[in-house]
């Protein structure tokens, strides 16, 4: 359910977070305000009021709307970027040679406290 830009100003705080939607476009606006996508999954999610706050400017024929998310959509997301962040961590991780017998220096104790959590949630890096 889209509820238009216009109509959405006294829904905000019932609203929670939300997706934002171009009608100009048929597409998403992506994380950060920037761009575009097709893909539910890339759109940013924002607090309504500043979702409402970015785009209240706008003109009538950009046909902003603002979508409503689901738990287990924000859930998705933040998923996403807990794999992106285990994935650096991990590479980083994978470059240091200071662990022949564990390791030691701070960064690695810290990498490595960080990977086991991930495995602990049964979340891997995807290796290449």
């Amino acid at each position: 359910m889209r509820i238009p830009i216009e109509q959405a100003k006294d829904q905000l705080r019932e609203l929670g977070r939300v997706r934002i939607w171009s009608g100009q476009w048929g597409k998403y606006w992506k994380k950060q305000y920037s761009g575009y996508t097709s893909d539910r999954h890339q759109a940013g999610i924002y607090f309504a009021t500043d979702a409402y706050e970015h785009t209240k400017h706008v003109g009538p024929e950009k046909e902003i709307y603002l979508e409503p998310v689901n738990a287990l959509d924000e859930m998705y997301d933040y998923l996403q970027d807990a794999q992106i962040l285990l994935d650096n961590v991990y590479e980083e991780y994978d470059g240091c040679f200071c662990d022949d017998n564990g390791p030691s220096c701070v960064k690695c104790v810290r990498r490595k406290r960080i990977l086991d959590m991930f495995e602990t949630l049964g979340m891997k890096p995807n290796k290449e």
